[in-house]
């Protein structure tokens, strides 16, 4: 008899151990599976050049703000805000600092640079969402993070923006218990980001309260790895910022 509950419990432990492994892949191999294409990767666009005033927007980020799952760059959420800014008779010179699967480290290792020699009015920095999947440490996100503002703040005379990670991947992505885990850790790492927008004086703009029941369920707002936005889901995200950002 114990040597049936033995092999029962065996057998239990590794259908735990098995789905596990398997709910934690899922989003990888969704997005794998959904062969995205890159819609973009650092190209400068120049909106309206016929503005009486000229606006250098920088921004900074990983695949979202590169646009993935989007039929093209122009339905990205950097592009649609640089549209916007361009409505008050405003030239916007837009380039986009991005690479798909960006770290915060990987900000400071590759694209910080560019970004400060491009001498930027406007920066809108969203990173963050690839240390909340990669389990990145808390601290060691706040000291990265901290760093790409204290530099920008110091090396440019731009208006920084400071953008919350959003709720992304609905339900068929994230399987519990991975569902709650990676939830909790947006929270905690908008609550990091929150916290030095507050403590640099700066503006923290919440995309993450307001998109999160949609977010949540899969639909046209998403691309088909149901992981990235489509063009729908982009235009949702930018009108969160809408309003936002001074120029």
């Amino acid at each position: 008899m114990k040597k049936d509950w033995l092999i029962i419990l065996i057998l239990a432990g590794i259908i735990i151990i098995g789905y596990m492994w398997f709910a934690y892949a899922n989003v990888y191999n969704r997005i794998s599976a959904g062969g995205l294409n890159i819609v973009d990767n650092q190209y400068i666009y120049d909106i309206n050049q016929m503005g009486t005033q000229k606006i250098k927007y920088a921004a900074l980020g990983d695949s979202l703000t590169a646009g993935v799952g989007a039929s093209s760059y122009e339905n990205s959420y950097p592009y649609l805000l640089a549209k916007d800014m361009a409505k008050n008779n405003n030239e916007v010179i837009l380039q986009d600092y991005s690479l798909l699967g960006a770290r915060a480290e990987d900000v400071i290792g590759n694209l910080l640079d560019p970004v400060i020699s491009g001498k930027p009015d406007i920066v809108t920095v969203l990173i963050g969402v690839n240390d909340v999947r990669e389990r990145t440490g808390e601290d060691d996100f706040k000291n990265k993070y901290e760093y790409i503002v204290d530099s920008l703040l110091k090396q440019t005379n731009a208006n920084v923006y400071l953008i919350s990670l959003p709720f992304i991947g609905s339900s068929t992505v994230y399987l519990p218990p991975y569902d709650a885990y990676f939830r909790q850790r947006t929270i905690v790492f908008n609550k990091i980001i929150k916290e030095i927008a507050r403590e640099k004086n700066l503006k923290y703009i919440d995309i993450a309260t307001p998109t999160e029941n949609i977010f949540k369920k899969d639909g046209p707002h998403y691309s088909v790895d149901s992981f990235h936005p489509s063009d729908e889901g982009y235009k949702i995200l930018t009108q969160e910022i809408y309003g936002n950002v001074d120029y």
